[in-house]
């Protein structure tokens, strides 16, 4: 399916055969997918011919394709959007930029791979309005959003958002954050790569080409006076340990984890060597997602699964599964009982 997608004006820029009227549709193109809620752009050099394909409500759908001459055209300008090295060519590049349109900010985080015929450039769009980053919209139940609340009013802790890539744990995990960021916490985070610009907290980048990886900067961050430490991704048994130290002595830790369910996250930590009973010392909330394609809509709606541990009981809480969550919104119209056992 090409083109059928993309308006008049921008598939007509892109039939002009001149890097001018190519450079100004992928221009138009991005601004029409930031219009749309388009979430990834793909830009991917094939043996005879680039293509651009669009991720909308988590489907791929080829959009354009022009003759292989333009992918370096087309490549160039978004390395430049990001302030990449053009020259470079053979190596894994990740950057951002912003776009603006009518009052919308969206963050572009743009990634870019060699691979055999040229290189790939994937842009993640990510949409910075404030009512993107309410929790209330992100599909919770009552009962979730007040266990969420009550959680992370705590002065301490750890809480992990788990789930597979494209599960919207970053909308939720920066919600999280949206909603603590105030004037009198400390906020701070370490990411791999920075996903959004949170005014009025301290992000921190890794670069580990400069030796300022996870290990390294997060031993020093517990000198920086954080209420709230924000870590990226629990990758190894370092990162686990740390977290749970900062979770013990009197920080509110957010993190992520790459399991399936909210009891798996649980298991992951044990695996990492952290102690059954030093996880119900510590945690207090996993949380595990989904995105599920809206029925007869365009958009997609979160479907949660969660762990409450209770520090008094040293146990903890399981309220609904992920399918009976789902079934929930399909009981309201929402979606279909099909689409909910597609990504589950």
């Amino acid at each position: 399916m090409e083109r059928e997608l993309l308006p008049p004006e921008v598939s007509t820029l892109f039939s002009q055969p001149s890097e001018h009227y190519i450079l100004k549709g992928l221009d138009a193109l991005l601004h029409w997918a930031v219009a749309e809620h388009i979430s990834d752009l793909h830009i991917e050099p094939m043996q005879s011919e680039v293509r651009i394909r669009i991720r909308m409500d988590g489907v791929l759908y080829s959009v354009v394709s022009l003759p292989i001459r333009y992918a370096a055209v087309l490549l160039s300008k978004v390395k430049m959007l990001a302030h990449l090295d053009i020259a470079e060519k053979r190596q894994p590049q990740d950057g951002r930029f912003e776009l603006k349109q009518e009052g919308h900010v969206v963050n572009a985080r743009i990634s870019t791979c060699p691979t055999l015929f040229g290189e790939k450039a994937v842009l993640r769009l990510l949409a910075l309005q404030d009512h993107f980053l309410d929790l209330i919209e992100l599909g919770m139940t009552n009962q979730q959003l007040l266990a969420v609340e009550e959680v992370i009013q705590s002065p301490h802790g750890l809480v992990i958002v788990t789930g597979p890539t494209g599960s919207g744990k970053t909308m939720t995990l920066y919600s999280l954050l949206a909603r603590l960021n105030q004037t009198h916490r400390n906020l701070i985070s370490v990411e791999d790569p920075i996903e959004m610009v949170l005014p009025g907290m301290n992000q921190i980048q890794i670069q580990e080409k400069a030796g300022i990886d996870f290990k390294t900067i997060l031993r020093s961050l517990l000198r920086q006076d954080p209420d709230v430490l924000m870590i990226g991704e629990i990758r190894d048994a370092e990162t686990a340990e740390i977290a749970i130290k900062a979770a013990q002595t009197g920080h509110l830790v957010l993190s992520t984890l790459h399991t399936q369910s909210s009891r798996q996250a649980l298991s992951r930590l044990e695996q990492l060597g952290v102690p059954h009973y030093l996880v119900l010392e510590t945690a207090r909330l996993f949380i595990a997602q989904r995105l599920v394609k809206k029925e007869g809509m365009r958009g997609r709606t979160g479907i949660f699964e969660m762990l409450k541990v209770s520090p008094e009981t040293q146990d903890y809480v399981e309220g609904l599964d992920l399918y009976h969550a789902g079934l929930l919104k399909v009981k309201a119209g929402l979606c279909t009982e099909l689409a909910v056992k597609a990504v589950i």
